[in-house]
């Protein structure tokens, strides 16, 4: 049996009005199903929406005592560290707003979160739905791999102390903030765990489909995602590495460097 664990559900949003009932709704079926293992609230980070939608949505949510916060349009890492800020809790957890928690997110995650003293964060599968469908099996961390492609969502549990030890999301990386989250926890000596199950649901729209050819599109170069210059790595398809400027196929002086982090 565990202590009620202090949690947040930050839900950011950015003229996703359409959506926020839905997310926001799963966020209260996540409250009400762990009420026994964790005190969660719910907290909504407005990323400046223009939208006459969405700030409706967002005015009404107000009216009901919803926790809104309202920012200036800074982009997704600004708001996401500002919500996590304002949410003052253990543990949070991301939620785009046109995404939605399986109800039994919490306790799918949180117990074996407790029980790992290095968990940086812990995180499940998801289920695609809109205008793609199936399983969206992450699996295990793969540290050598994580290097070279992102294949865990934001939507994890993940610890408040360890994001504010590393800095919290890079607020200059557009797209690519949780992965260099992901990065910089390894770098430090943090666990990354996975919990076989689906814990959240993935909204499948143009966009997103549009920044996952994106996201493929810049794996299949060098990409330098710390801004110490850390993470540098020639994949299958690159030609020269903007970090130290080595060609081929071949690892890189900068990711032999990367390794031995990881290692120790």
């Amino acid at each position: 049996m565990f202590d009620r664990a202090r949690t947040a559900v930050v839900i950011t949003c950015y003229n996703d009005g359409e959506f926020l009932d839905e997310s926001l709704g799963s966020a209260l079926d996540v409250q009400i199903d762990s009420v026994d293992i964790a005190d969660v609230s719910i907290l909504i980070a407005d990323d400046g929406s223009t939208e006459r939608r969405t700030v409706a949505v967002l005015d009404r949510l107000e009216r009901r005592s919803i926790r809104v916060l309202k920012l200036p349009h800074r982009g997704l890492g600004a708001t996401r560290n500002e919500g996590i800020r304002c949410a003052n809790a253990d543990w949070f957890v991301p939620l785009d707003a046109d995404n939605r928690l399986r109800h039994d997110f919490m306790r799918r995650l949180l117990p074996d979160a407790l029980g790992r003293q290095d968990c940086a964060m812990t995180y499940g599968d998801a289920m695609r739905f809109g205008q793609c469908g199936g399983k969206w099996q992450m699996g295990p961390t793969d540290v050598e791999g994580l290097w070279r492609n992102n294949h865990i969502d934001a939507c994890a549990l993940i610890r408040t102390a360890s994001w504010e030890s590393v800095g919290g999301y890079n607020e200059h990386l557009r797209g690519l903030e949780d992965w260099d989250l992901w990065l910089k926890f390894l770098e430090n000596g943090m666990d990354l765990h996975y919990v076989p199950g689906i814990a959240f649901e993935y909204r499948t729209r143009q966009n997103s489909l549009i920044n996952a050819r994106l996201s493929r599109f810049f794996t299949n170069r060098v990409t330098p995602l710390s801004e110490r210059g850390i993470v540098a790595v020639v994949a299958s398809k690159i030609g020269t590495c903007a970090g130290c400027g080595a060609t081929g196929e071949s690892l890189c002086p900068c990711r032999k460097r990367v390794t031995n982090v990881v290692a120790s």
